[in-house]
């Protein structure tokens, strides 16, 4: 794994265009009647290749060690143990490799944070963000550093509930 920008302009990038098509669903939408968006962005998902502005957002010297002190059987569950030995998973030798590519996940999670945002700011410019109830899941949980909170520097989200691996999930505002 390594942790460099593809050659392309920001706008496309996968999640930026899965965000420009629900920009464009929900400020086209005319009836009255409820609706159902499901966004399903990629990221953050190798390869490490977010727009060099999101990656320069998490500077080196930000990003904890990604190397654990304790091992991993000390915080991850049976079930990640028996998954780690068969997956890919790469673990650098050198913690600057390592933080790079941390840094270019942080830098991914911050680009599909704007594009949440950008969907948000189309209810809102629409005056139904109010009347709108917004879910945030996940595939899965991942915990940075390992056996750390698991919250992304800088985030604006907030985990909701006990941090289960199967069942990430946020909410944008309490239900009533």
């Amino acid at each position: 794994f390594i942790g460099e920008p593809l050659p392309l302009s920001e706008e496309h990038y996968i999640d930026a265009f899965i965000a420009d098509r629900v920009e464009e669903y929900v400020a086209e939408y005319k009836s009255d009647q409820p609706s159902f968006v499901y966004a399903g962005f990629q990221g953050p998902h190798e390869p490490w290749d977010d727009p060099q502005r999101y990656a320069d957002m998490h500077t080196l010297d930000q990003i904890p060690h990604p190397n654990p002190e304790n091992h991993p059987a000390d915080w991850l569950s049976a079930k990640s143990l028996s998954y780690q030995k068969w997956a890919q998973y790469f673990h650098p030798k050198d913690p600057i490799e390592g933080k790079k590519i941390a840094q270019y996940y942080f830098g991914k999670i911050r680009q599909i944070d704007d594009s949440i945002g950008r969907i948000l700011s189309t209810y809102e410019r629409k005056g139904c963000l109010d009347n709108t109830l917004i879910i945030f899941s996940s595939d899965h949980y991942l915990r940075w550093p390992p056996g750390g909170t698991g919250q992304t520097p800088g985030s604006p989200f907030t985990l909701v509930g006990e941090p289960r691996p199967n069942e990430p999930t946020l909410l944008s505002r309490e239900a009533p």
